[in-house]
């Protein structure tokens, strides 16, 4: 074997090395960030509310969420949703407690019930606080909600 096919074996060996370490580096960084999401929250609440019932609850609440102390953070959409395309990554991501206000027509909400899902779907620990008029889904809400929304 010649000089310039050692060279070039060196050099492929190297460059596949290289490759390797950027693969497992990309690798690890992806699972620390996933394990830091798990941990740690950009909100601690997030507050799904119909506007026209409870958007001044929701504020209310915020306020006095946030008169507790700076670790009780809350998601309102007024305030914080700058992309709506991101709404449902911050729910499924970015919030400890996924709270509910159960306004009479909060279950008619398209963007709220998809909210509601996917908060079911990723495990978020939710909070139901009802209003007068709420009434949890029954059958005949089920076989009728293509018309109601």
């Amino acid at each position: 074997v010649d000089v310039q096919e050692q060279v070039t074996m060196i050099v492929c060996t190297v460059c596949a090395c290289c490759m390797i370490i950027a693969i497992v580096s990309a690798a690890a960084q992806s699972a620390a960030r996933h394990i830091l999401s798990k941990l740690h929250k950009q909100f601690h609440f997030f507050l799904c509310h119909h506007k026209v019932a409870t958007a001044c609850w929701a504020r209310l609440l915020k306020m006095e969420l946030r008169s507790r102390g700076s670790s009780f953070t809350a998601f309102l959409d007024s305030d914080n949703l700058t992309d709506l395309t991101q709404l449902f990554s911050y729910v499924s991501h970015d919030v400890k407690t996924f709270v509910v206000l159960g306004s009479s027509q909060i279950l008619t909400r398209k963007w709220c019930l998809g909210e509601m899902v996917i908060a079911r779907l990723e495990k978020v620990d939710t909070v139901l606080l009802t209003f007068p008029g709420f009434e949890l889904p029954d059958e005949q809400f089920m076989k009728l909600y293509h018309k109601l929304v």
